[in-house]
């Protein structure tokens, strides 16, 4: 779902880059390009990496069990 939403980040980027290139450049035109350039990229960052860590993890089979539970207590601290 993440990579699908970076995907449509990046063609909603393009689409408004090819809207901005059709009229005049101006200082916050390329300022706002940038903040939404930024916000894709990290965005699409994070989702990668966020998957190559759950793939990293699921390769060593550390989520494939739960740890066992401790020795039950024969009492507690009040008696």
């Amino acid at each position: 779902m993440h990579m699908l939403l970076g995907v449509l980040l990046w063609v909603v980027f393009a689409y408004y880059w090819h809207l901005v290139m059709q009229q005049p450049i101006t200082d916050e035109t390329r300022r706002a390009l940038v903040i939404v350039g930024g916000l894709v990229a990290a965005i699409s960052l994070f989702d990668a990496l966020w998957i190559a860590h759950n793939l990293r993890i699921a390769r060593n089979g550390r989520r494939r069990t739960r740890p066992d539970a401790g020795p039950v207590p024969a009492f507690d601290f009040l008696g």
